[in-house]
């Protein structure tokens, strides 16, 4: 994520924290059904973390459910950081610069942030990576995410004028092979899809902006669509109508589970000998070595 786009998103999530928590619909379920999950894992979390904490609710749910545990809720957003205060132990920081110690934290949770710290290709590399370093060995990382199969009916709609509105999501699959890249163990995912329906389109936006800003600043448009771009995107979304006569918004909701793991071993660097004099093409016929090291694979990332 480019630092353009961390500060794009700093300034959407401080515009949305006012309004954030009575927009909070997706987040509260999806938090619910965390906290449900937690409790089938016997833990006695003394340092938590709560990644993309917003106003602090589910910071403040996992202090009721170990009473032991010091939880901490991490935003990039100052706003919503301070909301968070209200509740408990809050701090403004970048997820991808967590500023804790390597091996500090027994339980991480977050919900539906990771996806803010994917890559424009939809990776979660760079994220899970400092996940990792802060997780203990052993430590829980629990988290939900959006994953690309989400938004089809609005994507569906916005297709038209050969514009990419969206950015890429996180893949299931790949999502699993990141974490074991980054040194996680035994990760476990599966998918749920939502469906949420409205009556009318403008009400259906309006709550998706309030908890969502997905869109990068590097990829967006320059300059707005218009009054006739939206008039085509209600009437292209007008024809997915439902028997029900309501607007469907499909989210494909990827659970995730895995324990904290080793970091990452930068591969030991081999060593090829080469005579001088076959790389100059001259020169005397002595056996002059050097030493050419082979370059650190890029994604073993400590």
């Amino acid at each position: 994520m480019t630092d353009k786009n961390k500060n794009y998103l700093k300034r959407a999530f401080n515009r949305k924290a006012a309004n954030f928590s009575k927009a909070d619909f997706l987040h509260a379920i999806v938090r619910d059904e965390l906290l449900e999950r937690l409790s089938m894992f016997r833990l006695k979390p003394l340092q938590s973390i709560v990644l993309g904490g917003g106003g602090g609710e589910l910071a403040e749910a996992l202090r009721r459910q170990y009473p032991g545990t010091r939880c901490l809720s991490i935003d990039s957003s100052e706003a919503m950081s301070e909301l968070a205060q209200r509740h408990g132990e809050a701090l403004c920081a970048d997820m991808l610069e967590l500023p804790l110690a390597d091996n500090s934290v027994d339980l991480i949770v977050s919900n539906l942030t990771l996806q803010y710290g994917a890559n424009p290709l939809g990776s979660l590399q760079s994220v899970l990576n400092e996940i990792n370093r802060v997780l203990k060995p052993g430590g829980l990382l629990l988290t939900a995410f959006c994953s690309n199969g989400s938004f089809a009916e609005l994507r569906e709609s916005c297709a038209r004028d050969n514009y990419e509105h969206f950015d890429t999501l996180p893949d299931l699959h790949i999502a699993g092979d990141e974490m074991l890249k980054a040194g996680l163990r035994d990760p476990v995912l599966d998918t749920e899809p939502l469906t949420i329906t409205y009556s009318s389109f403008d009400k259906l936006i309006n709550e998706l902006r309030a908890v969502s800003a997905t869109r990068q600043i590097s990829r967006r448009r320059k300059g707005l669509g218009g009054k006739t771009y939206w008039q085509q995107t209600r009437l292209n979304y007008d024809t997915q109508r439902n028997v029900d006569d309501k607007l469907p918004v499909t989210i494909e909701l990827v659970y995730a589970h895995a324990r904290g793991g080793e970091a990452p071993k930068l591969a030991e660097p081999a060593e090829y000998s080469v005579p001088l004099s076959r790389l100059l093409g001259r020169g005397p016929r002595k056996l002059s070595l050097i030493h050419i090291s082979e370059p650190t694979r890029q994604e073993a990332i400590s």
